[in-house]
């Protein structure tokens, strides 16, 4: 009986996150650059960090008292320059990789799939392959609007290469 509680509960869980998403899904086409902070707390080490994030930069982490892992605070910086760069250095210096940067409709999927663990609604390791595939999405998609760092040389010139 449990187990068909359990599967009733899935499939609930699934018809809802489809329905969050509707037509529109941010992870395949963001709607704009990725400047929010997720920290996945699946992953996450907390106060038992070697390099806490929560240390680095303490105006924009803190560590939660229910799951004593790091959270984000502060989401962005944009006026001042010296702390971005700061917060990016955090962001890539983290040795669990569970900070990633997203745009907002991006944040808001992944905080309602990892509070569904946090609150126990879903097994852990479901929640964190998904957080995982969302967020190796997210890395994708979100990458695909950067500028590319140099541009291709131009030549008129007609090369032979045999």
């Amino acid at each position: 009986m449990s187990q068909l509680i359990t599967a009733y509960e899935q499939i609930l869980q699934t018809a809802i996150s489809e329905d969050a998403l509707g037509p529109y899904d941010p992870f395949e086409e963001p709607e704009g650059p990725a400047d929010r902070i997720f920290v996945n707390e699946l992953r996450c080490l907390g106060v038992n960090c070697s390099y806490s994030c929560v240390k680095a930069m303490p105006d924009a982490f803190r560590f939660d008292e229910e799951t004593q892992r790091a959270r984000c605070t502060s989401r962005r910086f944009n006026d001042d320059e010296d702390l971005e760069y700061t917060l990016w250095q955090t962001v890539g210096q983290c040795p669990e990789r569970c900070i990633h940067y997203v745009t907002k409709a991006q944040l808001d999927i992944l905080q309602l799939e990892l509070q569904k663990a946090i609150d126990g609604m879903s097994p852990i390791d479901q929640v964190e392959y998904s957080l995982y595939e969302l967020l190796a999405k997210a890395a994708y998609e979100n990458g695909r609007e950067r500028v590319p760092k140099r541009q291709p040389r131009k030549s008129s010139k007609w090369v032979d290469f045999y």
